[in-house]
């Protein structure tokens, strides 16, 4: 049975561990960045259906499903993508020290969504008002700093990959 907060399965293609242009670049990290997106549009169908609208299978899945995303973005973003872009740029002091800050943000995004994993399985545990108010509480930080990640990433990153894209072919 799925429930209206399944996330498709997107992890299993989206990284290639190998070097790959800027063309497939820029259609990894699209990808990535459209199931980032579709997270943070569920997390918040999620908050906004506390305390009551909310299974407790939909809410553990919905946070593995959240960790999963995270991880596999991460992981490309800090092993394909980063330093895929320090080579089309090398010497740019600028783009070294945005992707230093980026990784910095990945660790507290890990940091926080182990926390939003804390507080769900308290909530699915036992639910009460207070538990909901929380998670709805961190439900929110959590995706609205997501959202502001991402929005900088397509203004900062996707433009210098695509450049990069447009110069080799």
């Amino acid at each position: 049975m799925t429930s209206r907060y399944d996330i498709a399965d997107h992890a299993a293609n989206l990284n290639r561990r190998v070097e790959i242009g800027p063309d497939k670049l820029v259609e990894a990290f699209n990808a990535h960045l459209l199931a980032c997106f579709n997270l943070c549009c569920t997390l918040e169908q999620l908050a906004d259906d506390l305390p009551d609208g909310l299974s407790k299978a939909a809410a553990g899945d919905l946070i593995q499903a959240a960790q999963n995303v995270l991880t596999e973005t991460h992981s490309f973003e800090e092993e394909v993508l980063h330093p895929a872009l320090l080579r089309f740029y090398p010497g740019d002091a600028e783009l070294e020290q945005t992707l230093a800050r980026l990784a910095e943000e990945h660790v507290e995004d890990r940091a926080f969504a182990e926390e939003l994993e804390d507080c769900a399985k308290t909530f699915v545990s036992a639910p009460n008002a207070g538990d909901a108010n929380r998670l709805g509480y961190m439900l929110r930080g959590f995706f609205e700093a997501m959202r502001r990640h991402i929005a900088f990433e397509r203004e900062h990153l996707l433009p210098k990959l695509i450049a990069a894209a447009d110069a080799r072919a």
